[in-house]
This record gives C-alpha cells, structure tokens and sequence, in this order.
C-alpha cells in the first residue's frame, strides 16, 4: 500500500499506535505472525515463552510463535493459523504454537508503551449527544464504494441534512427519522482519496453539525478512503478462503474482523463484530475488540460500553488474563475521558490482576501511569 501509506501516514495517532500493543502482540495475516484459538474442549493450558506455568486458554485467545500448549488426554484444540489453515493441537503434549502454525520469520517482540493516551476537553464531542458526531466511516478504509454513512442520532432531532465531500463527489441528501443512510454512488468514490462525511441537523432552530467535533488527539482525522482495486481483490479472496473453512458463524466473523483490522478496514471489522452482538455472542475477545476499534476512532462512550460488557464477561468466568487486558483498556478510556478516580481504581484491578500473573512489565507500566494521575490529582489540588 505505498500510495495509500502516503495518505495514511497523515492520520496515524500515537493512541492508535498504543492501544494495538497493549492487550496483545500484533497480529497480521501478512508480515506478522498469526495463531488464534478458536474452540478448545476439556484441560487446554498455555504458557509464553518467558513463564514457568501454564494456565487454562479461552476463547480466541492469540499467541506467539514461542508460546506453548500444553492438552491433557482427549483434550480437544483448534488454532487458526495466519496462513489460513486450522492446526488440529494433538492432545496429551506439549506443542510449541509454531510447530502448527509455520512461521520463518522473527518472534513477536511485545512492546510495552509507557504513555497514557491523550485526554479530552470537558466539552469533546464524542462526550457530548447532542451532537451528530460521525460513527462510519471514520479514520478507515472501506471495500464498499456505497458505504453505509452513520452518525450520532442526536435526541429529539427528527432530521438530518447529510453531506459526502471529496474529490470529484459533492453529494448530499436529507434523512429523515434514521441515523444512517447508504450511499448512492451517483458520485463515485475513487481509491486513495480522501473523502469526509459531514452531519446537520436540519430541524428548525437547531444549528447542531458534526464538524463542532473536537479530537482529544490534534492528529486525527475522520476521512475515510476507498481501497485500491487490487489491494481489496486480495482481501476479498482471503475473505472468501474463511468463509469455505470448516468454522461456524461466530469464528468466521472473528477471524474476518481481524482480517479486516490489519488491512486499517476499520469499518468492515467493526460491522463483522457487531453481527456477533447482535446474535448474543457471549465472548470476552469480541466486546474487547469492539472496544478497541472504537477508542481508535477516539469514540471513547462507545468504547466504554464495550469494554464494561467485556469485563462482565471476563469476571463471570473468571478469565484473570482477559480481565487484566480489559480493566487497563477502561482505565485508559476513562482517563481519556478526564475521569481519573475511576482511572485509577482500573488500573489498581489491572495491577493486582497482573501481579497474579506475575506479568511484571505491566504491572511496573501500570504503576507509571497510577503515578501520573496521582501526581495530577496533586497539581489540581
């Protein structure tokens, strides 16, 4: 994508960048290694490469070359492996990850960030309803060229005048009743060139827009782009290989957001997931990545609400792993959201969790940033 990098490269956030390390390596069907648990039956334990002790898996979980599984007797396992194959895990052994899934190339490095994500205004948009801020697409790439425009439906407002800017489209349209609408591609969009949704409210003396939106990070920008013909024919057909693997509904819409999710279709990954929510999916890593993919795009309520039903999740059946993951994401967005006691008290959960585990570069990168907020709450005083 080196043309489209140039444009990209405008509009990658220090936030996006931190929050795709801190709950797991990198992930990527390309360059990057690639190994996910799909379903497991009975005892199925992993370990990394740097621990001494294994411990029980769950649902989708990812892993990296070096870690290990470990399967008692008639113990059951499937791994989904970056080259699109499944790796049956034999049972009573262990097995090194990338005995299954091949991979030639250097071991995940983790990269633990010490930085907190930026912090929001009290008046930021996103905080705010009774603006019609753009939900999709926003900061993405898209595969459709007659993409579904969504935004804030903002309370009592019965009518929106929506607009599609960019080169060579001029478009727009008044909605009524509804907070989406698809696109008519009566204009064209062209691939690599930025295009931006824009929002009114076109009710009788509401003077509301989208473009009131203030970003907590200056460097982000809400344009989205249509993907290049061959780069989407490429994920198309990778699309197509899972959707003909032995997989049901719910792991077929996993592996396509994360598929999706390397490719910067943020907006495709964000669809596939939330198929599963609708259908009542009971997995931590789905309302986890949802949560993700919305503090990206610096809708931190949205994020939130995702990330809160992730750790209910987490918390029922007791995932301390996931549960430590989860807690330092609802500390991050609450401290993007200028809530720093409820920061903190995520944080301390996240600590204790980690400590557990014994997870020291976590818990030492999670008292940085207990750290900070106490030394802010000291200044603000």
């Amino acid at each position: 994508m080196q043309k489209a990098n140039i444009f990209r490269g405008l509009k990658i956030s220090a936030l996006s960048f931190l929050l795709a390390v801190i709950v797991q390596p990198a992930i990527s069907y390309g360059d990057n290694f690639f190994a996910l648990l799909l379903r497991f039956q009975g005892v199925v334990e992993f370990k990394s490469n740097n621990e001494s002790e294994y411990r029980p898996v769950y649902w989708f979980k990812t892993f990296a070359p070096e870690d290990q599984l470990k399967l008692a007797p008639g113990a059951v396992a499937r791994v989904f492996c970056g080259n699109l194959t499944i790796w049956e895990v034999p049972d009573n052994k262990e097995s090194v990850i990338k005995e299954g899934c091949p991979w030639s190339g250097n071991s995940n490095v983790e990269i633990i960030s010490s930085l907190l994500p930026s912090r929001g205004s009290v008046d930021q948009v996103s905080h705010n309803s009774k603006i019609p801020y753009i939900i999709s697409p926003r900061d993405t790439w898209i595969l459709d060229k007659q993409p579904t425009l969504k935004w804030n439906a903002v309370p009592d407002a019965t009518s929106y005048q929506v607009q599609l800017k960019g080169p060579g489209v001029n478009w727009s349209q008044k909605v009524f009743g509804t907070n989406k609408i698809v696109y008519t591609g009566e204009e064209p969009l062209k691939p690599g060139l930025p295009y931006d949704l824009i929002v009114e409210v076109a009710d009788a003396g509401k003077d509301v827009s989208s473009r009131a939106e203030k970003f907590r990070d200056n460097e982000f920008d809400p344009s989205f782009f249509l993907l290049y013909e061959d780069e989407a024919q490429q994920v198309k057909d990778k699309a197509h290989k899972i959707e003909q693997l032995p997989l049901n509904k719910e792991e077929k819409a996993f592996l396509l957001a994360h598929l999706y999710e390397t490719k910067d279709l943020k907006a495709e990954a964000i669809k596939s997931l939330e198929t599963l929510v609708k259908d009542g999916t009971q997995k931590t890593a789905v309302y986890q990545f949802l949560g993700d993919m919305y503090q990206k795009l610096l809708l931190d309520i949205l994020a939130k609400q995702y990330y809160l039903k992730a750790h209910e999740i987490a918390d029922v059946s007791r995932q301390m792993e996931r549960q430590a993951a989860v807690q330092t994401s609802l500390g991050t967005v609450e401290y993007a959201l200028n809530n720093d006691d409820a920061a903190y008290q995520w944080f301390n959960k996240a600590k204790n969790n980690y400590t557990a585990l014994g997870e020291k570069k976590q818990v030492d990168r999670i008292e940085e940033w207990i750290k900070i907020i106490l030394e802010g709450s000291k200044e603000a005083s």
